[in-house]
């Protein structure tokens, strides 16, 4: 049994959305504001019995259209069967909240309404004093009727408008357990403090069954305390009520009963230093304090079955709800502990399902892509969810299989950011990677940073497995993710040179309908693009270098320590004299050269030939050039195709 979808109507920033799920863990990811935690508050209202939270005005969608019926709020939870047989317990538990049984395959759903009963909606229209009622009449008559706002969860399939199906008992969900951790936890006092907390519940879980041990525990326990007794001097604390004759209502004594929970109320967890000794628990670190909670509600979630604590006791689904897993922990801890907890999951009997929300790029490479939910606000502003996983068997061309497998791979804690980023830059290299940031704030006024824009190096020709995420090659757009995407890449010419062979070339001795003036990868990435307004290709003239030497031939500031021949580079940006040892690298294309017709395209043309054949080492010259540009005011020009991919992926989806 899991929970498979769940539809969210008129709830804070969800107008109208169904959001689907999958067995075991779930990763929700977004903007802040898009609806995460409204989705985790959605999951509690129906699973912790709805009467436990009281709603107020702002719970409501605030773009509900003002009229003179009362404004209501419904969250349907679909369950759905197992793969495999579904524990008894578990078709006890929904059997008669049934909404469809097809092939062995069933589903059961749960509606929670919060709705102004039918007798006080006549009061609501009296108390909007305006025709046709304003946001300011509609809203102000909600808040005096809130009130005399229900709750109630109804089982099966759901009215047309009004509940009235089968009623749902608070009791009916005690099968459900529900352990929430919220982003701003207070481990500590949770593990240890409170009228059940957690370190007890679960060393009492932990605790052999053995009537034997725990008699003798007890006894030895009771003649402790009988030791303790005889050094108490007790009349020396009751001196005054001797005195006034208060003992005569009984002599006050000291009881010496102790129990085996008693005891364990006493335990307190400690961590055995290194450097020897013990230090309490709540010297930890909050990130490893974290962590021994986690581990206790995951172990809770194990200890809650019919086996351990009978049919009447047991929570036959526990869900986790997790807000920001990622709070006080080291990368490399957050990356361990979904992978930790997704392997649990999977291992052990019996349903079980994880929902965390999150803004860790370590969170989402540790569960794949398919355990990951995307919550954007569209054009329209409604937040819609997406898919990432799912677009690979989506795909009308391409082989999906092989595209997975190669993102799966790929997407480690650095390049998981095109997943949470509002508009995606993917660029070949690392050159491109370092540079067009500081192209887009020094040079553009474009800050790709406030602008939440991503740039992510994939590499020449791999381009094309990350564009089905972006909704390249897909009928459905909806599983795709709702973001600009601009690829930036190299045209790379090449001069037939054979029969059926190609050979790498410059731009200008591309002279026949027969030779290249871009690379396959460009057609390949256009026909991919095609049908997808929120994805564009820019592709250069030859490389990034090249192109940037051209746009600025008269420019040292390009020439960096990873060029050689940097000071006969410097002379032919500056006089446009060639020096004998530039002559030597270039030789081979002065007679291209020479046959263009106009000067400064000539000269432009030289001097980037001879720059990209001087760069030893484009990574290390990359950043020599940023560095450079960052404390450089002199004027320089970004390269059109740069130019315009960066304005592009900054502005909005029409």
């Amino acid at each position: 049994m899991h929970i498979s979808r769940l539809r969210i109507e008129n709830y804070r920033c969800f107008d109208d959305a169904v959001i689907e799920f999958r067995r075991g863990v779930n990763v929700i990811i977004g903007e802040n504001n898009s609806g995460k935690s409204s989705l985790m508050s959605a999951i509690q209202l129906i699973f912790e019995g709805g009467g436990a939270q009281s709603l107020r005005r702002y719970d409501f969608y605030q773009g509900i259209e003002p009229s003179t019926d009362p404004p209501q709020i419904s969250i349907t939870a679909t369950l759905s069967s197992g793969e495999g047989e579904d524990e008894p317990a578990e078709l006890g538990t929904v059997a008669t909240w049934l909404s469809g049984i097809e092939d062995g395959d069933w589903e059961a759903k749960l509606t929670y309404h919060f709705y102004l009963p039918d007798d006080q909606t006549d009061e609501f229209t009296k108390l909007i004093d305006e025709d046709p009622p304003t946001r300011a009449s509609f809203w102000r008559a909600v808040e005096q009727v809130l009130p005399r706002y229900i709750s109630r969860i109804d089982a099966g399939s759901p009215g047309e408008k009004e509940p009235g199906y089968q009623r749902v008992e608070p009791r009916d969900l005690n099968g459900f357990g529900v352990d929430f951790l919220d982003p701003i936890r207070d481990v500590e006092r949770e593990m240890f403090s409170g009228r059940k907390p957690k370190l007890r519940t679960m060393l009492e879980t932990v605790l052999d069954d053995d009537p034997g041990a725990k008699k003798a525990l007890e006894e030895d326990a009771e003649a402790l305390v009988d030791q303790l007794k005889d050094r108490i001097d007790l009349a020396k604390l009751f001196e005054l009520a001797e005195s006034t004759g208060a003992e005569d209502g009984g002599t006050p004594s000291i009881g010496s009963r102790m129990r085996e929970a008693d005891i364990i109320k006493a335990l307190r967890l400690v961590i055995e230093a290194e450097t020897g000794g013990t230090l309490p628990v709540t010297y930890n670190g909050l990130g490893y304090n974290n962590l021994l909670y986690i581990s206790l509600i995951l172990a809770s979630l194990e200890s809650q079955t019919v086996e351990n604590v009978g049919p009447k006791k047991a929570v036959v689904f526990p869900l986790l709800l997790i807000e920001e897993p990622e709070a006080h922990l080291h990368p490399a801890l957050q990356f361990k502990l979904l992978d930790f907890i997704q392997n649990q999951i999977t291992r052990e009997k019996g349903s079980k399902q994880v929902f965390a929300t999150t803004h860790s790029t370590h969170i989402t490479a540790a569960t794949g892509l398919d355990a990951v939910v995307s919550l954007s606000e569209d054009k329209e502003g409604h937040i819609t969810p997406s898919y990432p996983g799912r677009v690979y068997s989506a795909m009308t061309g391409g082989d999906g299989e092989e595209s997975k497998a190669y993102v799966e791979r790929f997407l480690d804690a650095t390049k998981s950011t095109m997943l949470f980023a509002k508009g995606v830059i993917l660029v070949e290299g690392i050159s491109e990677q370092i540079l067009l940031p500081t192209f887009a704030d020094t040079l553009l006024d474009t800050s790709l940073a406030d602008e939440h824009v991503a740039v992510v190096a994939v590499g020449g020709r791999t381009f094309k497995h990350f564009l089905p995420l972006f909704g390249a090659l897909l009928d459905d757009k909806e599983f795709g993710l709702p973001r600009r995407v601009a690829c930036v890449l190299d045209a790379d010419p090449k001069k037939k040179s054979g029969e059926n062979s190609y050979k790498k070339c410059y731009p200008y001795q591309v002279k026949s309908d027969e030779d290249r003036q871009q690379s396959r990868v460009v057609e390949t990435l256009n026909a991919y693009a095609s049908g997808s307004p929120n994805i564009k290709i820019f592709p250069g003239e030859m490389t990034l270098e090249y192109d940037l030497a051209k746009a600025n031939s008269g420019s040292d500031l390009l020439v960096t320590p990873f060029c050689t021949h940097a000071n006969q580079l410097e002379a032919l940006a500056s006089d446009g004299s060639l020096g004998e040892k530039l002559q030597s690298k270039i030789a081979g294309m002065e007679e291209d050269l020479s046959e263009i017709t106009d000067e400064d395209e000539r000269r432009a043309a030289r001097f980037a030939t001879a720059y990209l054949e001087c760069i030893d080492g484009k990574g290390g010259h990359a950043q020599k050039l940023n560095l450079k540009m960052e404390g450089d005011e002199t004027e320089f020009t970004v390269p059109d195709y740069i130019e315009d991919a960066i304005n592009w992926v900054c502005s909005p989806i029409t």
